[in-house]
């Protein structure tokens, strides 16, 4: 097979990691400091800002305010045909993980009842920090929107996601 000159954005490490460093940056703790995300939740949330109109589904089945979308997102080939494959791709999250950990970015701590739960050390604050312009600010708005859901418990979130995808 023939490299073709472009790289995919959806299949990008760099891209995807930094996607996932502000999610943890954003979403990971409570107003108390306790660490919220687990593989499970993380990869809720990853599929929710990569899909941006079922994010939007999401929060309303909750009661929340919906995300401000971009008219390209309404009207994307993501939007017109979901995919739920990524919501499942936990491979992809660890390697995404190992990557953000190798870099010094990454800080976990084991629950026995949640698994690992994710947060961010200084360095990776001051990396997602500077991610704040063109996409990245796109992202931090969906985030912003996605914070209501931190007191919905990880099932119920997973199950609505599953639901407002199709």
């Amino acid at each position: 097979m023939i490299a073709t000159p472009y790289f995919i954005p959806d299949s990008d490490i760099n891209l995807n990691s930094a996607l996932v460093l502000l999610i943890i940056s954003q979403l990971s703790k409570t107003s108390k400091g306790r660490l919220l995300l687990n593989n499970e939740r993380l990869l809720g949330y990853y599929h929710l800002a990569k899909n941006p109109v079922v994010l939007n589904s999401t929060l309303i089945s909750f009661g929340l305010q919906p995300a401000l979308l971009d008219e390209y997102d309404l009207f994307s080939v993501s939007s017109i045909a979901k995919n739920l494959d990524p919501l499942y791709d936990y491979g992809k999250l660890r390697k995404i993980l190992l990557r953000l950990a190798s870099l010094e970015l990454l800080t976990t701590q084991y629950r026995k009842a949640d698994g690992f739960m994710y947060g961010l050390t200084e360095k990776g604050d001051l990396f997602a920090a500077a991610l704040c312009e063109g996409y990245f600010a796109t992202v931090r708005r969906y985030m912003n929107a996605m914070s209501g859901l931190s007191g919905v418990t990880t099932s119920n979130l997973m199950a609505t996601i599953q639901r407002e995808s199709y």
